[in-house]
């Protein structure tokens, strides 16, 4: 590794940021899987209702959006 990188790294100076990889190999869920819960959460809600949006949202990994859909919809309660 770059020792500049590591000096750097090592002033304080600097953030690493770790993306969802190791978070999921010690077993939490990726955003996609929360997504998918949210939305069970929702079709157990609305029984009927269409999910064609959240299909669409998943498909294009908008999960902020699906969150805040399934929200609205369920209430801060659940």
């Amino acid at each position: 590794m770059d020792t500049f990188l590591l000096d750097y790294l090592g002033s304080g100076k600097a953030w690493v940021f770790v993306g969802s990889g190791p978070s999921i190999q010690r077993g939490y869920p990726s955003w996609n899987k929360l997504a998918l819960s949210a939305i069970k959460i929702y079709e157990q809600d609305n029984p009927g209702a269409s999910n064609e949006q959240f299909t669409k949202l998943l498909k294009i990994g908008d999960y902020p959006k699906i969150f805040n859909e399934v929200s609205k919809s369920i209430g801060p309660q659940k």
